[in-house]
């Protein structure tokens, strides 16, 4: 998480700095795109995971799935492909992070 915040203020920065007005939906997406990107594969997944564990009301099945996905991660060495916003099995990742970038 703390790796996005970086690339997000890069972004706002180029974004904002071009004295245009705002940017487009399609161009803040692909800013969200490159930012979610150059995130280290599987801290979503593990960040998802821990805040169910530290979660009092989670159920204990949650807790126990949270648990075992973590551990089959350790002992196959999780997620090895980077995040690719336009991959259909990362759109949920994606869009729960960065929003859907609807034109307003």
């Amino acid at each position: 998480m703390k790796r996005m915040i970086p690339a997000l203020l890069i972004a706002v920065v180029a974004l904002t700095a071009c004295g245009e007005d705002e940017p487009t939906a399609e161009e803040r997406r692909q800013a969200a795109c490159d930012s979610f990107a150059s995130l280290t594969p599987g801290v979503l997944e593990t960040q998802h995971d821990v805040e169910t564990l530290a979660d009092p009301g989670a159920s204990t099945a949650d807790k126990s799935a949270a648990l075992k996905r973590q551990a089959q991660w350790k002992a196959t060495g999780g997620r090895d492909y980077p995040y690719d916003c336009d991959r259909p099995s990362d759109e949920q990742l994606f869009e729960e992070h960065y929003g859907t970038f609807d034109e307003e």
